[in-house]
């Protein structure tokens, strides 16, 4: 994946969080945020124990969770 890529994902991310912000969807906004801890986690948990591959692992499973919180069923509107 390019960096262009990665920074397209991560603004539909946040702009996705912010429609929950804006909606007063207390699920989208909690969850959105519980994401972005754990992907920063992510970038420093191991405390330099892992080798680089193992840490890029770590940190691409919880890129991948932030990709996927968009269309996860626990953060879609109810419908009518």
């Amino acid at each position: 994946m390019t960096d262009k890529e990665r920074f397209i994902n991560i603004q539909a991310f946040l702009h996705y969080l912010a429609l929950g912000l804006q909606l007063g969807n207390a699920k989208i906004v909690n969850e959105g945020l519980a994401t972005i801890h754990d992907w920063s986690y992510a970038h420093r948990c191991g405390n330099g124990e892992n080798s680089d591959k193992q840490q890029q692992e770590i940190i691409d499973r919880f890129y991948q969770k932030m990709k996927d919180f968009q269309n996860a069923p626990s953060t879609q509107e109810p419908s009518a």
